[in-house]
């Protein structure tokens, strides 16, 4: 080898990254910077290329999905995929899963199951399994900006390809207004969405986990819908347990929702989750002066009975009252058409407005698409003139009815939690589906 002359030679070591290796009778300083740079930048000629991820798009909305695609690993070789967020509160979240490289060399979640974690083929699976550290209750979007997803590509321990996506909540930051019962007569929060044109708006309520339900306001005021979130127990000046709520509590924040100047008046929607359903279903179909239309998620078709723990009473008496009285109500939990006292079967022919409902076959809190069906029976019985709409899902569970998709929500392990459904994903690919539809039918119910 002449003197000063530098030779490049290329092997493949665990994992099969390439190493490069430079080798002269003297390395001269500049020269071998350079030439090794050159190596690192282009791979050497006759070698395998790096392995590469590549995320696509590099940037979508929340409620969107990306791809990861691996490629250019050893055909069979194990990969693990690590993906990182920092939310808005500071806290870290996490998710990891191994994939075997198919006989190209390439991973393709959409396509592969990993051999751990959620054990389905499902691109945004990643996504949905993130768990935060310390322990929070929820992701917290950025109100401005978008929020990073880091993706890195280990094998044996070490990093050999790496990339990120950006996932925007606000296009602009919206406004928010909270409400107490000492100022406001009701406890809530309201999103308005900036630049919102005169449209659609909801109320929102939970269900047994009592509180204010903010987050599925922010949700949909994220994708330009006005949205009142309203608590009924549980919160500061509100009963305790889910108990004797007076209906008429509801009046106030519809009337509210009702007079800003960026919602039209005659497409008031309610929207009420597990639990909350009964209340939503009841009010609009009694207030057809307030409400235009009802969302009603993982739902029942019937008032049950009131929900306290604490007695260890299997029915401690009414949920609901109306002008001071027990709304009727089932002892027969889970029986959608109940014969211990038939008026309690909610009169949804009654609502003024489009219908639609959202249930998941393998909900084992209630059977909910068994009282979704009967909800709609009764509408088709009484053929009313409203467009409706059944969300249907064999495979999903009760936790359905929280219906963004691709939100971080450190799920329980598997058969730890009746709510996610008979299936890992179940939850989460139904809500890809029905997210998009909620939100059209709640713009142009059809």
């Amino acid at each position: 080898m002449a003197e000063g002359s530098v030779s490049i030679k290329c092997q493949l070591v665990e994992g099969d990254v390439l190493r490069q290796v430079a080798v002269g009778a003297r390395k001269v300083g500049l020269v071998y910077s350079m030439l090794l740079v050159l190596v690192l930048g282009v791979g050497c000629t006759g070698s395998a290329p790096a392995v590469q991820l590549t995320v696509t798009p590099a940037a979508t909305r929340m409620d969107e999905p990306a791809a990861l695609r691996v490629s250019h690993l050893k055909p069979g070789s194990l990969v693990d995929l690590v993906l990182r967020s920092v939310d808005a509160r500071g806290t870290t979240w996490t998710s990891q899963a191994s994939f075997v490289a198919d006989a190209t060399g390439t991973v393709d979640p959409t396509l592969a199951p990993p051999t751990d974690a959620y054990l389905q083929a499902w691109g945004m699976g990643l996504f949905s399994v993130m768990s935060p550290s310390p322990a929070e209750d929820g992701y917290r979007w950025p109100t401005t900006g978008a929020a990073t997803f880091d993706v890195d590509v280990e094998q044996g321990g070490r990093s050999v390809a790496s990339g990120s996506l950006e996932r925007t909540m606000w296009t602009q930051p919206p406004t928010t207004r909270t409400f107490t019962v000492a100022a406001d007569g009701f406890v809530g929060t309201y999103v308005k969405p900036a630049g919102v044109q005169r449209g659609p708006a909801v109320l929102v309520l939970g269900g047994s986990e009592g509180g204010d339900p903010s987050f599925d306001a922010t949700i949909l005021a994220a994708r330009g819908i006005p949205a009142l979130s309203v608590a009924y127990f549980e919160a500061p000046g509100l009963p305790s347990q889910l108990q004797n709520i007076p209906l008429e509590y509801f009046d106030t924040p519809l009337r509210w929702l009702r007079a800003q100047p960026e919602v039209d008046p005659d497409r008031i929607w309610i929207s009420g989750a597990s639990r909350g359903s009964e209340a939503a279903g009841l009010i609009a179909a009694a207030r057809p002066d307030l409400v235009h239309g009802l969302l009603d998620l993982s739902p029942s078709s019937a008032a049950n009975c009131a929900y306290v723990p604490s007695t260890h009473q299997p029915c401690p008496g009414a949920a609901w009252l109306r002008n001071g009285r027990p709304v009727p109500y089932t002892k027969q939990y889970g029986t959608s058409v109940p014969t211990d006292h038939p008026s309690a079967a909610i009169a949804f022919e009654k609502v003024n407005g489009p219908v639609l409902t959202l249930c998941g076959g393998a909900d084992l809190l209630w059977n909910s698409c068994k009282y979704s069906d009967a909800i709609q029976q009764r509408l088709q019985q009484h053929h009313t003139r409203f467009p409706r709409l059944a969300l249907h899902y064999p495979d999903a569970g009760h936790a359905v009815d929280l219906p963004m998709p691709y939100e971080p929500l450190a799920p329980p392990a598997p058969g730890a939690d009746p709510t996610y459904g008979s299936t890992p994903t179940a939850n989460e690919q139904a809500r890809a589906d029905a997210w998009p539809k909620i939100l059209s039918f709640v713009r142009h119910p059809a």
